[in-house]
């Protein structure tokens, strides 16, 4: 996964967007997720029919967190 504003290879901005639809579409439908601090990737995740099940992040300080509860990860 790449951020879309860094895909020089993506001709133009309609792909970039189908890049995000299908970003988003894989975190939504997988099995098991590790994601990044990004809300990009917790809304992808928070999205799944068990969000919190096989759920996995790097912090900023390249620590692997694992989450048993989505309220761990979504504070508001």
């Amino acid at each position: 996964n790449a951020h879309i504003d860094r895909e020089h290879k993506l001709e133009n901005d309609c792909s970039k967007l189908d890049k995000v639809f299908l970003d988003f579409h894989t975190l939504q439908n997988c099995d098991a997720a590790v994601i990044s601090e990004s809300g990009f990737g917790q809304l992808g995740v928070w999205n799944r029919l068990e969000p919190s099940k096989n759920l996995a992040m790097f912090n900023k300080k390249q620590k692997l967190i694992v989450f048993n509860d989505t309220s761990e990860l979504f504070i508001f």
